[in-house]
């Protein structure tokens, strides 16, 4: 549908200011480090929001053990646990 609408042509230019979300800073730092700062904390906030109403209390240790989960979900990801194992290429690097 977007390429009937734009009929396949790139849309440029594109006003200064919407350059400026990416390619900006604020107090000397990027503007992406400040827009991913307040995605992780809402993200932090929600994600402990959920955990307690599943729990139905507010228990500070609730999280406790849940590192072996994580580590797990990692593993079945497909991360391996004895570091990288290939080169930039996506090879064995050769020795």
């Amino acid at each position: 549908m977007l390429l009937v609408y734009t009929d396949a042509s790139t849309i440029q230019p594109l006003p200064d200011a919407f350059g400026n979300i990416a390619n900006g800073d604020c107090l000397g730092l990027p503007n992406l480090l400040w827009i991913f700062a307040v995605v992780v904390v809402i993200t932090a906030f929600v994600g402990g929001v959920l955990f307690m109403s599943r729990l139905n209390a507010g228990i500070p240790t609730a999280g406790t053990g849940y590192e072996l989960n994580a580590i797990a979900a990692c593993v079945i990801g497909g991360a391996s646990l004895l570091g990288p194992r290939a080169g930039p290429s996506g090879r064995r690097p050769v020795r």
